[in-house]
């Protein structure tokens, strides 16, 4: 079941006329999220668990490929991690990415991934090292999951 995918494909044009087009996207990531039985959406104000694997994820609604590569978390099996998600439309400045993430230097492409270890923060990246840290992470294999995202990323539907 790809959810997440399917928010991807919630775009339409506006229908007010004025603007060409309107993306509710950002609005109904929040409801999918929360329908996942992985994901926890995060709040600025949330707590870093002291205990166990952390991973907060930072990813744009209006892209395909992020959008596929939570489903592909999603699907995989794997033991307690807490796995919190946000929308990276909430990152305003580099003031704002270091209150998601300590010691983060600027990003240039999503996912934005941060990785903390009984309460300690560890690692940070975007990307394709940031997906990186995730599969790690979770025990994804990486070869599988570059190939669906690539597939992901050469489709156009």
């Amino acid at each position: 079941m790809s959810k997440f995918l399917s928010l991807f494909r919630c775009s339409r044009p506006s229908s007010d006329g004025v603007s060409p087009f309107h993306d509710p996207r950002p609005g109904l990531f929040p409801s999918v999220v929360k329908a996942s039985r992985k994901f926890h959406l995060w709040a600025k104000t949330d707590e870093v668990p002291d205990a166990g694997t952390r991973l907060l994820i930072g990813v744009a609604t209006w892209s395909r490929y992020d959008m596929d590569f939570l489903d592909i978390i999603e699907e995989v099996e794997f033991g307690p991690i807490c796995i919190d998600v946000f929308d990276i439309d909430q990152i305003q400045s580099i003031a704002d990415l270091h209150e998601f993430f300590p010691h983060a230097s600027p990003i240039s492409q999503s996912p934005i991934v941060g990785l903390w270890s009984n309460g300690y923060f560890v690692e940070f990246a975007h990307g394709h090292f940031g997906r990186e840290i995730v599969a790690r992470a979770c025990g994804i294999d990486k070869a599988l999951m570059e190939a669906r995202l690539l597939a992901t990323f050469n489709t156009r539907k």
